[in-house]
C-alpha cells in the first residue's frame, strides 16, 4: 500500500527520499514562496555547490523546457523520472569513484547495495533545514540523525570532509543530473 504524504501517494521506502527532496527543495527556496526561481538555483550552483563558471548548463537541466518555478511536487517528479534516481549499484560507485574521487568507499557502496535512487537520503546528513512547520523540522532532524550514523556506521565514512565531499556531490548529481562525461558504470570499479 501507499502512505499519502503532502498528498502524494508513497511506498515506505520512498519517504526519506520524499522527505530528502523536500529538504532540498526548501535549502533552494530562499524567499520560502514554495517555488525555486532561476535566480535562487543559479545562487545554489554558485554558493553551495561552488560552481564558478560552467553552472549555466546544470541551471538550464534543472530548469527544464523554460519551467521558471519548480515546487516540490515537481521536484519530486522530475527526480523520480531521472538518471541519476535509476543508477544502479554499479553505476552509483562508478559515480563514487570517479566524479566524488572517494573509491575506497566502493566496497561499502556494493556491500549495502547504495542505488541511486537512495541518493536524496544519503544528502540528508548534512542540510540543516529552514523549515518552520515543526513536523516537517522534526522529521527532517530525526532523518538526518539517522542518516548521519548510516554514513559513518554503515558504509564507515568516518572523515567528515569525505562525508561533506558526499553530501555535495550527492546534492549536484540529485538536483541537477549525473556529471558530464561520467561513464555508464558498467565497467567494474576495482576494489
Amino acid at each position: 500500500g501507499c502512505v499519502v504524504v503532502d498528498e502524494l501517494c508513497l511506498v515506505p521506502e520512498e519517504i526519506p527520499n520524499y522527505e530528502a527532496i523536500k529538504s532540498l527543495h526548501s535549502q533552494l527556496d530562499d524567499d520560502h514562496s514554495g517555488d525555486i526561481d532561476v535566480a535562487e538555483s543559479v545562487d545554489f550552483l554558485k554558493e553551495e555547490l561552488q560552481y564558478a563558471k560552467g553552472y549555466e548548463k546544470r541551471q538550464k537541466v534543472f530548469h527544464y523546457n523554460n519551467d521558471q518555478y519548480i515546487s516540490v511536487r515537481e521536484l519530486w517528479h522530475i527526480w523520480k523520472k531521472s538518471e541519476v534516481h535509476n543508477w544502479t549499484v554499479d553505476q552509483t560507485v562508478a559515480w563514487l569513484a570517479e566524479s566524488v574521487e572517494l573509491q575506497q568507499y566502493a566496497r561499502n557502496f556494493y556491500e549495502n547495495a547504495v542505488n541511486g535512487s537512495v541518493l536524496p537520503s544519503t544528502v540528508l546528513s548534512v542540510i540543516s533545514t529552514r523549515t518552520e512547520r515543526r513536523n516537517s523540522r522534526y522529521i527532517i532532524e530525526r532523518l538526518a540523525a539517522n542518516n548521519e550514523q548510516f554514513l559513518t556506521k554503515v558504509l564507515g565514512i568516518k572523515d567528515p570532509k569525505h562525508r561533506s565531499k558526499i553530501t555535495i556531490k550527492a546534492m549536484d548529481v540529485v538536483l541537477f543530473g549525473p556529471p558530464k562525461g561520467q561513464k555508464n558504470g558498467d565497467d567494474p570499479v576495482y576494489l
